[in-house]
């Protein structure tokens, strides 16, 4: 790379860093900041100043691969439920509801592209650019319903279900174009799309299998915690490129096959998947994602007629929008007009697969540059107006109470959380059968309901609104399940937060809408780390609580529930020989078995005279 491109990649860095600054001060976060990274680009490339250089090609391989990579990440986005639905259940089902939307929606874009074709001759094809048309942006849609929890879930799941559809319907379809265009319409190209796809699923399951195996886990376990190692990480980019590897053999579309590797990373294990995603999100949005889109913003040109293009830009923003509001009226069989008309601007909403869809179709000669820098700006338009338009229509109502906190358990650590929040001047409730813990919290003057936490007279009593939070303490998982579903159905409460007891029922946890507030096997390595770490153990001893382990010797036989009303500290993990136990109230403890506890600092010195 010459000195112009460490120049040009210099002031994209820059940049990178400077524009979410801008985003966040002058734009309060309402523009992303992806969308000022394309203008950034447009100002600095060929329609401004000519200072990022865009005929170096280093700085167009980063770019693509910034594409590649931000298509990667949307595949991590990816959440396949698998649920049944029952004949009568299936035309109100997301599934179906959110595909008759993308029928609708291909349908209108072919005829709008009938209308763009033979009005503006800027394509070649009428069918690729109503594909083009089609794409939505699950990176603009998930985010935004992310953070509206006061939404009905049934709304929030065909919204996210039409933009997945959407993008995986389209990614297919291009891939396929793709291929026919070029004439790379071998039997083996195409049966190689189905191998992929079935891959992906299939190196899921393999991937299920491996986690669940001893064997494989002590050896991955040895290193996986190695901060100079990061083997997840490169277990994820070898994924990615063996598929990439794949696609360039066969001349498949590195999007379609880079967005299959991120669905198979997302289906590793719950936690092991949101940690992965973290450090690859920082990868790709801290370098590679910006890079492309400031790129891309720099390649585009701005015709010399600029009467034209704005003329264009016009028709296209207004018909994109258009088309998604008409396809996007299946939502009425469920919902208001209201709901029906925000929906589908929200889905309006087009950002980086139609970039890229747009991309492909200028390196195969079917859009001209002044179509593609149109796009552009429809990208950057309405991935600021579909987000904004939808939070007008569909304004946050906000409480006019203060919402509560509800506990459901106050066993030991219901109580503490119950005393943390309290202190902290939170609305607290707690709901607990057991009458001597009621009493304890009684003293601590914290509001209790002492009865069973399913029962719906006593739920009643609380007056539970929309906007509270519930905490599900119990040691059941069960329980737990049974009532977070009476809290959403009867109440519509939608915060709902639960101790998680045992990781196999996670998956029934996430199908239920509900928040894992412990892991126990991050429980297991912090305790880990801190038994063999004594600066982890320092740091972990700062607040007002201490970790301990004592080893077993006089109660032998003893019940963890027997131990747990006797003394004033929670048992959290035991250690019985090699083998890490979760403690359930019916456990009986064993001789030579080591408890790991959380005890408060101020009694230590009553548990240390304790002979265990």
């Amino acid at each position: 790379m010459n000195n112009y491109g460490i120049n040009s990649l210099a002031i994209i860095a820059l940049m990178s860093f400077i524009i979410p600054f801008v985003s966040a001060k002058s734009f309060k976060g309402m523009i992303p900041s992806v969308a000022l990274e394309i203008v950034a680009g447009l100002i600095l490339g060929r329609s401004g100043f000519h200072i990022i250089r865009t005929d170096i090609p280093a700085l167009e391989f980063l770019s693509m691969f910034g594409l590649i990579y931000l298509m990667f990440l949307s595949g991590l986005e990816v959440e396949f439920k698998e649920q049944s639905v029952s004949a009568k259940r299936f035309f109100h089902s997301p599934l179906f509801i959110s595909t008759l939307i993308f029928v609708f929606t291909l349908s209108l874009s072919y005829l709008f592209s009938i209308f763009l074709v033979e009005t503006f001759h800027f394509s070649t094809s009428k069918i690729y650019l109503a594909l083009i048309f089609s794409t939505t942006s699950v990176a603009v849609v998930f985010p935004t319903l992310k953070s509206r929890l006061d939404l009905k879930k049934s709304y929030r799941q065909i919204l996210m279900t039409s933009a997945l559809i959407a993008d995986l319907s389209t990614l297919f379809m291009i891939t396929v174009f793709s291929l026919l265009k070029e004439n790379k319409y071998g039997i083996v190209n195409f049966l190689m799309i189905f191998i992929l796809l079935i891959a992906t699923f299939t190196i899921n399951k393999i991937m299920r299998f491996l986690a669940d195996n001893r064997w494989i886990n002590k050896i991955i376990h040895s290193i996986k915690y190695k901060n100079d190692i990061q083997v997840a990480v490169r277990g994820s980019f070898a994924i990615l490129f063996v598929f990439l590897y794949l696609a360039n053999k066969f001349g498949i579309e590195l999007i379609m096959v880079s967005f299959l590797a991120g669905i198979i990373i997302s289906k590793t294990t719950d936690m092991e998947s949101d940690i992965i995603k973290m450090k690859l999100d920082a990868i790709g949005y801290g370098f590679f994602i910006p890079f492309f889109f400031i790129y891309q913003g720099a390649i585009a040109v701005m015709p010399s007629n600029i009467q034209n293009i704005i003329i264009i830009i016009l028709i296209i923003v207004i018909g994109s929008f258009f088309i998604k509001i008409i396809a996007s009226l299946p939502l009425k069989i469920l919902f208001s007009l209201k709901d029906t008309i925000a929906g589908g601007i929200l889905l309006s909403g087009r950002l980086s697969l139609i970039i890229a869809a747009s991309l492909i179709g200028l390196k195969l000669g079917i859009i001209n540059e002044e179509f593609n820098s149109a796009i552009i700006i429809l990208a950057i338009v309405s991935s600021v107006i579909s987000p904004t338009l939808f939070s007008i229509i569909k304004k946050q109502i906000l409480s006019s109470h203060s919402s509560k906190i509800i506990i459901v358990g106050g066993g030991r650590i219901g109580s503490d959380v119950a005393e943390m929040f309290s202190k902290k001047q939170k609305d607290v409730v707690v709901i607990e059968k057991d009458k001597q813990a009621c009493q304890k919290l009684e003293m601590k003057n914290i509001s209790v309901h002492c009865g069973d936490g399913s029962n719906v007279e006593i739920l009643d009593k609380l007056k539970p609104k929309k906007y509270d939070k519930v905490l599900l303490l119990t040691n059941d998982d069960r329980t737990n399940i049974k009532i977070a579903g009476i809290f959403e159905e009867r109440y519509d409460i939608t915060q709902l937060f639960a101790r998680d007891n045992e990781p196999k029922n996670r998956k029934l946890f996430k199908e239920n809408g509900i928040v894992p507030l412990v892991y126990t096997e991050q429980l297991l390595k912090t305790v880990e780390k801190a038994i063999d770490s004594p600066t982890v153990f320092e740091f972990l001893n700062e607040s007002e609580k201490a970790i301990r382990q004592k080893t077993i010797e006089n109660l032998h036989g003893k019940t963890i529930e027997e131990i747990s009303t006797k003394y004033t500290f929670e048992i959290i993990l035991i250690k019985r020989g090699k083998k890490w136990i979760y403690p359930k109230n019916d456990l009986l403890l064993k001789q030579s078995d080591i408890i790991i506890f959380i005890i408060d600092k101020k009694d230590e010195k009553e548990i240390q005279k304790l002979k265990f």
